[in-house]
C-alpha cells in the first residue's frame, strides 16, 4: 500500500510486512496549473517571460520553465496530452551521481517530480544491507520544495514501526541538494501480492490490517496520509 501527498508514502512489502517510500508523483492538478500559466505566458512577449516566471509559485516555477524553453523547439507541445507531455518532461534523464556523502551509488530504484530514489551502499561499512537513498532532483531545489523535503525527513525521524521503513541517515550532497537514508525494502505492490499469491479474503485482510496499522501510527503522531493508494 502506498500514500502518497506532504506526509512520505508507505509500500507494504509482503515479505517483510514493511513499507517503503516510492517516489512522489506529478499531480494532475499541478500539471492543469501550470499548463494555464504556459498558455498564458506564450500569448505574451518573451521578453516578459522573466517576470511571469518570477510571479509563479515556486513549486511550479521550474516546470513552467521547462515548458517555456521547450516551446522554442519546432514541435508543437500542446499537440500532446497534458499526460504525456508531463511524463516526458518529468522523466528527462537525469546522470546518476557516483557518491553521495560516504554513500556509493549503485543504481536508480525509482523518479518523481520532486525527487529520485536511488540504491546505494555505504562505502565504510560494506557489510551492511543496501540502502534506499532519496535525492531532490536538480532544478527542483526551491525554497518550497526543499522545505518539503526537510519535512518528510522530520516526519521520518519520529516514526517508529515494525510496518515503516526506519531513517537511517541524512546529510547534504557535494552540490548542495539535501537527501536522506532508510531502509530498503524489497517487494512487490500488495495488491500484486494478493493476486500472484492467490491469498484468500483472511489472508488479505490480515495484510490490510497491517497496513493500517502503521497508517494508525503515524495519525497518532499528528501526520495525516491524504492519499492512501494500494500500489
Amino acid at each position: 500500500m502506498s500514500a502518497r501527498g506532504d506526509e512520505p508514502g508507505l509500500d507494504l512489502d509482503p515479505g517483510s510486512g514493511r513499507p517503503e517510500a516510492p517516489p512522489d508523483p506529478v499531480e494532475a492538478e499541478r500539471w492543469l496549473r501550470v499548463r494555464a500559466l504556459f498558455e498564458e505566458a506564450v500569448e505574451r512577449d518573451p521578453e516578459e517571460w522573466p517576470d511571469l516566471l518570477a510571479a509563479t509559485p515556486e513549486e511550479d516555477r521550474a516546470l513552467l520553465a521547462r515548458l517555456l524553453s521547450a516551446d522554442r523547439t519546432s514541435e508543437p507541445l500542446l499537440d500532446h496530452s497534458p499526460d504525456q507531455l508531463a511524463a516526458d518532461l518529468f522523466s528527462a534523464e537525469e546522470p546518476l551521481p557516483h557518491q553521495i556523502g560516504p554513500y556509493r551509488v549503485l543504481r536508480l530504484l525509482g523518479r518523481g517530480g520532486m525527487g529520485q530514489v536511488l540504491l546505494a551502499r555505504r562505502e565504510d561499512a560494506s557489510d551492511e544491507p543496501d540502502v534506499a537513498l532519496k535525492l531532490v532532483r536538480r532544478g527542483m531545489d526551491s525554497e518550497d520544495v526543499l522545505r518539503r523535503f526537510r519535512a518528510e525527513r522530520q516526519i521520518l525521524a519520529r516514526l517508529t514501526h515494525p510496518n515503516i521503513a526506519r531513517l537511517l541517515d541524512g546529510g547534504i550532497a557535494t552540490d548542495g541538494r539535501p537527501y536522506f537514508v532508510m531502509e530498503c525494502v524489497h517487494g512487490s505492490p500488495i495488491t500484486t501480492h494478493c493476486e500472484t499469491q492467490r491469498l484468500s479474503l483472511e489472508s488479505r485482510l490480515r495484510l490490510f490490517a497491517d497496513a493500517c496499522s502503521a497508517v494508525e501510527h503515524a495519525h497518532e503522531r499528528g501526520f495525516v496520509h491524504r492519499d492512501l493508494k494500494p500500489r
